[in-house]
């Protein structure tokens, strides 16, 4: 399996990302599969047990990804989105925010309030949604980095269990603040019926993002993955964010309904 071809690690058959590039127009898949695995790797640092290493190893793929042309890495898939950026320079800054909002993380930041986590979810969700389009040669327009960054927050709540046991700050301190709880004390058995309302309190003030409009181009992968997380955030208020102990996601034969 290559990382340079469909499928690969980051898109296996079941998979939401499968579903997406399985039924985007075949001369863009394995593009589609190369930036999956991109994200894949962003989200792998998060279980580094060293949050040094882990910054050390980001700080190394960003490098490898702006080596020049006469002298590219050696590693496939810095390459290959090398490639993309000396096509188009301006998705340097896309990847370079990606970078920094996980350098965040690894760092062991915390956001604010809701605004600024939002915020966290443009620039990483945002600009793969513009990394997507891209591929699929659309342009980007305000609501494709709506729907990215909606995308991106869903997998962090529906991971959140996850997220907290690698100490990855995602959720807000005033949330944390207004309900009297600190972060280290989020998976205590006795909190966790407080934490899986918190989590539902986060989500209220992007609910209206899962109220996108379609646009026209809904055919575009950007939008079936979209729809897919769209779809799993309704089963995720469904089983009211009971992501602490295990991972809710859809089914492939529904992943693969919504995908037509």
């Amino acid at each position: 399996m290559q990382v340079n071809s469909f499928p690969n690690t980051a898109t296996p058959l079941g998979s939401t990302a499968y579903y997406v590039i399985r039924f985007s127009p075949a001369e863009i898949r394995d593009n589609l599969a190369v930036l999956f695995l991109w994200k894949q790797e962003l989200m792998d640092l998060y279980a580094l047990s060293d949050p040094g290493v882990a910054r050390m190893k980001l700080q190394w793929w960003l490098e490898q990804i702006l080596l020049p042309a006469e002298n590219p890495s050696e590693h496939p898939l810095a390459r290959e989105l090398s490639q993309f950026i000396q096509r188009d320079a301006t998705l340097s800054a896309a990847i370079g925010a990606m970078v920094s909002e996980t350098d965040r993380h690894l760092h062991r930041q915390t956001y604010q309030d809701t605004n600024e986590f939002w915020e966290g979810c443009e620039k990483l969700g945002g600009n793969f949604a513009r990394l997507m389009n891209y591929v699929s040669s659309s342009n980007t327009q305000n609501t494709d980095n709506e729907a990215g960054a909606f995308a991106l927050a869903t997998e962090w709540l529906q991971l959140m269990g996850q997220h907290l046991r690698y100490n990855i700050h995602l959720i807000p301190q005033t949330l944390l603040d207004k309900n009297a709880i600190r972060f280290e004390a989020l998976l205590y058995e006795d909190n966790k019926q407080q934490t899986r309302q918190l989590l539902r309190t986060l989500y209220e003030p992007i609910a209206y993002k899962s109220a996108l409009p379609v646009p026209q181009r809904s055919s575009s992968p950007l939008y079936k993955y979209y729809r897919l997380r769209r779809k799993l955030m309704d089963l995720l208020i469904a089983e009211n964010f009971d992501v602490l102990d295990q991972k809710i996601g859809l089914t492939p034969i529904r992943k693969l309904w919504f995908a037509l």
